[in-house]
């Protein structure tokens, strides 16, 4: 009997785990279910189209020669059934089966597997503060907020752009609003840039860069609120210290695990959250795995867990994943 592999997660690890596992297994039945209409795009990319480096947004979801790489893609090139706008709601590992929704019909199934991989990804946080819900305020996860976040800017109405966080989306979306001709201010609660990578010292550097192209850095100072128009376009951003006028806001303060399949399914999740796996990307049940930005990794040097949300981890992930 063929291995029957359900993968629950369609942008980066998922396919990996796909991809790679049908080099290694060509009789095996494989299907990946992802909630979004999208799979397998270039996540990392969507900075650098609303930049414009990245002319049309199908260059984010098409191969080197121009193949959209969706549910036909992977059904003629690799023999992996993909269900897009699909809900992966809950796991039987007794009877080893997920419980899906397609969320345009409403139609319910099960899909019995073999072997289960959870590339759930991460969901950006949106911290809790008032005014979060106005118009103008964007995180980034997929090429459909890029596109939006473009048009805005496209439009001729922003001019001006708040980034609420200073880590790699932060600045990889400071680099584009600069060169979208719009001021930028970037305001992060912990005393330097690239609080997650960089020291003090190293961080300077970038700040003079910043600084350089008049991009206002403030450091330091927690964000209380966002302020609006009687339209409910956002206008300001107000710190612990002063307030800042808008007309566009990005909230790119970190992302957080998808584990919640997981915990339903009694797996093992790291109490602030992210599934526990071994060197092999096995869960607390041998018969699944996980990669991506739902789990923690093992630090090299340290030894610790930690959690590293990046397309180029995930990747790896994947690889490991369908090889073992």
């Amino acid at each position: 009997m063929p291995n029957k592999v359900v993968v629950i997660g369609g942008v980066a690890a998922g396919p990996k785990a796909a991809a790679r596992l049908r080099r290694l297994d060509p009789a095996a039945e494989i299907t990946i279910v992802e909630r979004d209409d999208l799979v397998s795009y270039a996540g990392c990319g969507t900075p650098y189209y609303i930049k414009g480096d990245i002319a049309e947004f199908g260059d984010l979801i098409e191969t080197p020669v121009g193949t959209p790489r969706d549910a036909v893609f992977f059904r003629k090139v690799k023999d992996i059934r993909v269900l897009t706008r699909t809900l992966a709601q809950g796991i039987d590992r007794e009877k080893k089966t997920v419980s899906i929704v397609n969320l345009d019909t409403s139609e319910q199934q099960q899909l019995p597997y073999d072997k289960l991989v959870l590339a759930t990804g991460g969901t950006p946080f949106l911290p809790p503060v008032p005014g979060i819900e106005l118009k103008n305020v964007f995180t980034l996860r997929s090429p459909h907020d890029a596109s939006i976040i473009r048009d805005a800017i496209d439009s001729g109405t922003v001019k001006r752009a708040v980034i609420v966080g200073a880590g790699l989306i932060g600045l990889e979306m400071c680099e584009a609003l600069v060169e979208r001709g719009l001021q930028v201010s970037v305001v992060e609660m912990f005393p330097h840039l690239l609080p997650g990578l960089l020291d003090v010292e190293t961080a300077t550097f970038v700040a003079r860069h910043m600084k350089a192209r008049s991009i206002s850095g403030i450091m330091g100072e927690r964000v209380i609120g966002l302020e609006g128009d009687h339209l409910g376009n956002v206008q300001r951003v107000v710190t612990e210290n002063q307030s800042i006028e808008t007309d566009l806001v990005i909230m790119a303060v970190g992302v957080r695990p998808n584990d919640q399949l997981a915990r339903d399914a009694g797996l093992d999740v790291h109490e602030k959250g992210g599934i526990l796996v071994n060197e092999s990307m096995q869960t607390s049940d041998p018969d699944i795995y996980a990669g991506g930005d739902c789990v923690l990794c093992r630090h090299l040097v340290s030894g610790q867990m930690v959690y590293v949300p990046l397309g180029s981890t995930a990747n790896k992930h994947g690889r490991v994943i369908g090889t073992n």
